[in-house]
This record gives C-alpha cells, sequence and structure tokens, in this order.
C-alpha cells in the first residue's frame, strides 16, 4: 500500500485504500496498513462476502457527475455516528481500539440500503484503533452528501429525533444546503467517548484546514463550520485551536 497520500504520522488513509481495506476484509492487509494486530479486526467468519457486490468496485463505478458536484464546498459539518440526524447508526455506540469501520460499513448498508450507495455518505470517517486516532477519506471531496437539508429535517420530524439547539439552529436558518457541505463523522456516542487532542489536531490538520484554505474561507468557525449534535465529550473550544484558515 502506499504511502505517498497519508500524512507525516500515516494516520490519513485516502479513499482507494479505504475502500480496499473495507471490501477485501483481508486480516493481513488491515494489519499491514493500519499496524495494528489481528485481535483488533472483528470479521465473522460467517459474514456475508459477495464479489458481484457493487461496492466492490467503488473506485470505478460510483464517478461524480455533473448532477452530484460539488463546486465549492459550502460549510463544514461535523457529527457522530451514534447521534447523527441523518444517518444514525447505534453500533458501535462506543469507539474502540478495533477497526471499527468495518462494522460501521456493513451497518449503515443493512439499514439503509434503500439508498443505494456505493460510497458512505460522509466524506471522513474518525475512529480510535489500538492507541492512534485515523481519518478515512469514505467519499469523494467533491461529491455531494447524498440528503438536502430539506430532506434531513423530515427525517428528523419523521422519527422524533432529538436534536440539540445548535442543531435547531442550522434548520432554522440554514445558512448552507447539507449537500454542499463537507461532511466529517466521528464513530460512536460523543456524550460518553473520550476523546485526546490527538483528534482535533488530526482533523484540523487533514479535513478542515485544507478545505478552509484551499477556498479562501477566514477562520469563522461558527458561519462556515457547525457541530450538529455532538456531545459535552467533544471539546469544540479546544477543536477551535487547531483551525488555521488563510
Amino acid at each position: 500500500m502506499s504511502t505517498s497520500v497519508r500524512n507525516k504520522n500515516n494516520l490519513y488513509i485516502d479513499i482507494t485504500n479505504t475502500y480496499e481495506l473495507i471490501n477485501s476484509r483481508n486480516k493481513y492487509l488491515i494489519e499491514t496498513a493500519l499496524n495494528i494486530s489481528s485481535d483488533q479486526i472483528d470479521i465473522s467468519e460467517d459474514e456475508y462476502i459477495n464479489k458481484n457486490d457493487p461496492t466492490s468496485k467503488l473506485i470505478i463505478s460510483d464517478i461524480p457527475n455533473k448532477q452530484n458536484r460539488i463546486l465549492r464546498p459550502k460549510g463544514i459539518i461535523i457529527s457522530d455516528s451514534y447521534n447523527n440526524i441523518a444517518f444514525p447508526i447505534k453500533y458501535p455506540r462506543v469507539d474502540t481500539f478495533k477497526f471499527d469501520l468495518l462494522q460501521l460499513n456493513t451497518t449503515f448498508k443493512e439499514r439503509y440500503g434503500n439508498f443505494n450507495l456505493h460510497f458512505l455518505p460522509w466524506h471522513f470517517v474518525i475512529e480510535f484503533i489500538k492507541t492512534n486516532y485515523f481519518i478515512f477519506n469514505t467519499r469523494p471531496i467533491n461529491q455531494q452528501f447524498p440528503l438536502t437539508t430539506d430532506e434531513v429535517n423530515s427525517i428528523i420530524l419523521k422519527n422524533s429525533i432529538t436534536i440539540d439547539d445548535r442543531t435547531k439552529q442550522f434548520l432554522k436558518y440554514k445558512p448552507f444546503n447539507f449537500k454542499d457541505a463537507i461532511h466529517i463523522l466521528i464513530i460512536g456516542d460523543s456524550n460518553i467517548d473520550i476523546y485526546t487532542n490527538q483528534i482535533y489536531e488530526l482533523m484540523s490538520y487533514n479535513c478542515i484546514n485544507p478545505i478552509l484554505q484551499q477556498w479562501g474561507y477566514p477562520k469563522t468557525l461558527w458561519n462556515k463550520i457547525w457541530f450538529l449534535n455532538i456531545g459535552k465529550k467533544f471539546n469544540i473550544s479546544v477543536m477551535e485551536q487547531y483551525i488555521k484558515p488563510i
């Protein structure tokens, strides 16, 4: 596996390598790429694997087109998987030291397979494995999120999803459309997970700062960056210290 696309700490996995790990489910490949042991890879012996599954051809079959392309990201949305307002995933609730992206991908396809998505809906997924946080690029940066703000709001109302005040503000004032944002997902429940400074630094270094810098956005944390249904364990004040736009 090439390391040229990963950051200096080898904790960023590009989209091609991300789906190679997810789809192959090869323990040796995962161990080598992430430098973890086999007991940190949870793959049941009877897990369904279909080589004809369209997700095995993700990289060539789900190319962005004019209809679903982001010409200019309007903002960044950060959420966790457990309290997610668009696609809540209740397992795993607490991010473990294992490679939980495998389970998250399986659970997403089981619950939301009717969307027929080739890629996961979020552009980045962050999880804690062994002793480090890893950032996985799980959606092309120039490809839209699959739902609009109004569609997400309908899901919230239909399923009586509890939302915090910040999320209510977003849905009320609609600073930008859900479809036109870069989405970052943190595996787990940010009300009970414990985070080290590494997650804030890596998220800023690999996901947020490049977007702000590429598109010339100033450091407008509460205008361009929205934390939706993020719990009390995630320290937004610490996050802000690492955000360095132009």
